[in-house]
């Protein structure tokens, strides 16, 4: 059995009850649509497209995502929210991505409830578990499945996999939240980070396209 066949019979188990997928456009998220998508072929079943949208991405992120989502036939539901309200989340603690991951994770699992779809699920990876990632917790309390993770595939395998299924998506770099660039402690608001944007934004336009 090779390892997309394995990831579909455990993905095979949970699509007749719902699932809802929470999609960031990047790499180990587009994996799992791109699965979900071909076994919806083989068996209808009922499949919602989460995006948390915020003041951390750059406005392409969701241009993107959306794009992806529907060449994969399917319509991305956009859900708004603003972290800046929660303390932790606006001083920037060490334990920042478990505030803002708890808060997407509760609002996504309110949203797939209302939808009937009894599995969220998320692009977690094996070597997620390996490195400091506070939001991690957030999962577990929101009843949230990682296939990936669970199932032990890597970022390279990933990327390996997803490059020979000619998914081009497949060398997309990392996109980490824009809340990443500051340091511990310092105070984010939405000067800051917009500046940070905006200087990225400068950066970008004589950095080579991305394939």
């Amino acid at each position: 059995m090779n390892r997309i066949d394995e990831l579909k019979n455990m993905l095979r188990s949970l699509a007749p009850e719902g699932i809802a997928l929470a999609f960031s456009g990047g790499v180990d998220s587009s994996f799992l649509l791109a699965v979900l998508a071909d076994l919806k072929k083989e068996f209808s079943f009922p499949l919602t497209v989460l995006f948390a949208r915020s003041v951390f991405q750059r406005a392409d992120e969701l241009f993107e995502a959306e794009k992806l989502a529907e060449q994969f036939g399917e319509k991305l539901q956009v859900l708004y929210f603003d972290p800046l309200k929660i303390e932790e989340i606006k001083n920037n603690s060490p334990q920042r991505c478990y505030y803002c991951k708890n808060l997407i994770f509760k609002m996504f699992r309110e949203f797939a409830d209302n939808k009937n779809a009894v599995h969220l699920l998320d692009g977690t990876n094996a070597d997620d578990r390996k490195s400091y990632r506070p939001g991690l917790r957030a999962l577990s309390e929101n009843r949230v499945i990682s296939p990936l993770a669970e199932l032990g595939f890597t970022k390279n395998e990933i990327r390996e996999i997803a490059g020979k299924m000619g998914w081009k998506f497949s060398s997309w770099p990392s996109t980490p939240c824009l809340a990443t660039r500051f340091d511990y402690g310092t105070l984010l608001d939405t000067g800051a980070i917009s500046r940070m944007k905006n200087g990225e934004a400068f950066i970008r336009k004589y950095l080579p396209p991305e394939a």
